[in-house]
């Protein structure tokens, strides 16, 4: 490993944290079962800061047409709202047409991954919609069943969640 990529240091720190909740997780059970006398020791062990931050990546508009194009049809439409919106996966199979305002060109999800609701301003104001105007209507693929379709646009790094 090259210390200067900061890029791979950031992911073996994120490895590394990843494997520290699972070994205090297992330390803890063993604690509270009596095995074990004292949890003091790994108390005070603290995981890498910021190891675990988001990385952003933005896809550049021939990117996100190219990566559109791949897409199975019946999947296209959760991937433009996707793009539309930078909402989730299970937050845009959750939508109902309702939760699409034409006028102001904005979706509300109801239920974000912090449980609490939210407003998203899109690129669709005064009344557009998505390709097939189906923004509010999208259908549910389980996650398991899709492709890479940024593997089939040629964009690297981006895996599909």
């Amino acid at each position: 490993m090259d210390p200067a990529d900061q890029e791979a240091v950031r992911r073996r720190r994120s490895t590394a944290n990843r494997t520290l909740t699972i070994l205090k997780a297992a330390l803890n059970h063993a604690w509270r079962e009596g095995k074990i006398p004292s949890d003091e020791a790994w108390r005070r062990v603290r995981p890498f800061p910021e190891a675990d931050a988001a990385r952003v990546r933005y896809l550049s508009t021939g990117e996100a047409r190219r990566l559109l194009n791949v897409c199975d049809e019946d999947f296209r439409p959760i991937v433009h709202a996707a793009l539309l919106t930078g909402a989730r996966y299970g937050e845009l199979t959750a939508l109902v047409a309702a939760d699409f305002n034409p006028d102001s060109g904005t979706v509300h999800i109801r239920t974000s991954k912090s449980g609490k609701g939210r407003h998203i301003a899109t690129a669709l104001h005064g009344g557009g919609r998505t390709s097939n105007g189906r923004l509010g209507k999208l259908a549910s693929t389980p996650r398991s069943t899709l492709p890479s379709p940024f593997t089939n646009a040629g964009i690297p790094g981006l895996p599909c969640r």
